[in-house]
């Protein structure tokens, strides 16, 4: 009797995958694009064995691919917390804790990958990915152009530099709008057969050329604001325009100053011009 429940036992752990069985079936489905499969050999191997960091980042990974968001999240936690001192582990946690909304907490570990790899390009990409979703777009923007100035995604970066810029206000100064097209125009050259970005590009070529404002504009909406104020006897305007990161302070000064109009809010200009924009083509 007792030689049997041996043999059982001895029959049983022949038949259990050892920890490098379970990693090899992981990372051959990961290669072969199955990410439920691979996913299910990941979680196989950290339940074998629980502080095999490399198990969880896998895991995330493929959690990722796999769409289970939450998943990933409880998956990149660990993994951070078994190896933190990994770029890998923190840009896998800054994309798991983005796909779940936490756009702040993908801020805080994607800078902390590169702060361990400041090569690890395509953190560039995401952490302005991150920095979009948590509304800082000139902080978006920068990270976007370090990810087109280490040849990562170079015309999808290029693009969403331009994008979180033109969404900052209606009205475009003349010189920016002229940058903002050169940088389109170098987004172009990179895109390839990329049909999203160049499909992108128009679009924002579109509102870029319908925002931008030449100075006749801006005094005619500046006088019509004052006359409406005027008529209306509403309080009159500060003395000075209040910051406003989606118009141009200076230049608009530049033109009170020189035409002798008292200055407005910048969001009123704003408003004042957006019904005389064309719709935008379909």
């Amino acid at each position: 009797m007792r030689v049997a429940c041996v043999l059982a036992v001895l029959l049983l752990c022949a038949c259990e995958p050892s920890p490098s069985d379970r990693l090899a079936e992981a990372v051959r489905a990961e290669r072969a694009g199955d990410a439920v499969a691979a996913a299910q050999a990941w979680a196989a191997l950290t339940e074998a064995v629980p502080d095999r960091a490399d198990a969880w980042r896998g895991l995330t990974r493929t959690r990722l691919r796999a769409g289970d968001d939450t998943g990933a999240l409880q998956a990149a936690e660990r993994a951070a917390e078994l190896d933190g001192d990994r770029a890998d582990a923190q840009e896998l946690l800054g994309h798991a804790r983005l796909r779940n909304d936490d756009a702040e907490g993908a801020v805080t570990a994607l800078r902390r990958a590169l702060e361990l790899d400041a090569d690890r390009a395509r953190a560039h990409f995401a952490l302005g990915r991150a920095y979009e979703a948590a509304a800082l777009p000139v902080e978006a923007r920068g990270a976007y152009r370090a990810s087109a100035e280490a040849d990562h995604l170079v015309a999808r970066a290029l693009t969403a530099s331009v994008r979180v810029d033109e969404a900052r206000g209606l009205a475009i100064a003349p010189a920016d709008a002229e940058a903002m097209l050169a940088t389109l125009d170098r987004a172009e050259a990179a895109a390839g057969d990329d049909d999203a970005v160049r499909g992108a590009i128009e679009g924002l070529r579109y509102r870029i050329r319908q925002g931008r404002l030449t100075r006749a504009q801006v005094l005619d909406a500046l006088r019509n604001l004052r006359g409406g104020w005027n008529a209306a006897a509403a309080t009159p305007p500060p003395s000075a325009p209040p910051a406003d990161p989606g118009f141009d302070p200076a230049w608009t000064e530049e033109v009170i100053e020189a035409e002798e109009v008292e200055p407005l809010e910048p969001t009123r200009v704003r408003r004042s011009l957006r019904d005389q924009q064309p719709a935008e083509p379909e």
